[in-house]
């Protein structure tokens, strides 16, 4: 199979968080679910100062999480044997893709970021395979723009537990 991009209509009101977008695309990869991008970023700040970890660590560390999460967000196709050999030591596309699906299960799974021997270690892989046509989503909720998702914490709604 060449390598080719997934063909896919996004609505771009749903890229506000990953995993309500209705398909996957390196644009939604850096997104984070509600608050958790400022929290993660004080936590980590308050571990790098106490930890005195040098900048130039951070910055390299930093990179290669964004640079992986747009890899792995990305709608590219490998070939068969190249996703096959990748993907015994870092996630593709195809692995996190399943994560996104608009099924409970496997959304909680395959959490992996860059190595992907992490999931089966801790038994979070799910052995669903990729498939584009997959639902991507959260499971029972339909797809809202961008407008309602920031007002959501004061319309009163509940969010899936």
């Amino acid at each position: 199979m060449p390598n080719r991009l997934a063909t896919s209509r996004a609505n771009p009101t749903a890229r506000c968080t990953s995993s309500s977008a209705r398909a996957r695309n390196s644009p939604s990869a850096p997104t984070r679910r509600g608050g958790a991008c400022p929290v993660s970023a004080i936590a980590r700040a308050v571990v790098i100062a106490l930890l005195d970890i040098p900048i130039a660590s951070v910055l390299v560390f930093e990179t290669l999480i964004l640079a992986a999460a747009i890899f792995h967000h990305s709608n590219l196709a490998l070939p068969r044997g190249l996703e096959r050999a990748l993907s015994r030591l870092v996630i593709t596309p195809s692995i996190h893709w399943v994560h996104h699906h608009a099924k409970r299960g496997d959304t909680d799974s395959n959490y992996g970021t860059i190595f992907s021997f992490w999931d089966p270690v801790f038994g979070s892989r799910s052995a669903m395979q990729r498939k584009l046509a997959m639902p991507i989503g959260v499971e029972g909720q339909r797809e809202r723009p961008v407008t309602h998702l920031l007002l959501r914490p004061f319309l009163g709604e509940k969010s899936r537990a």
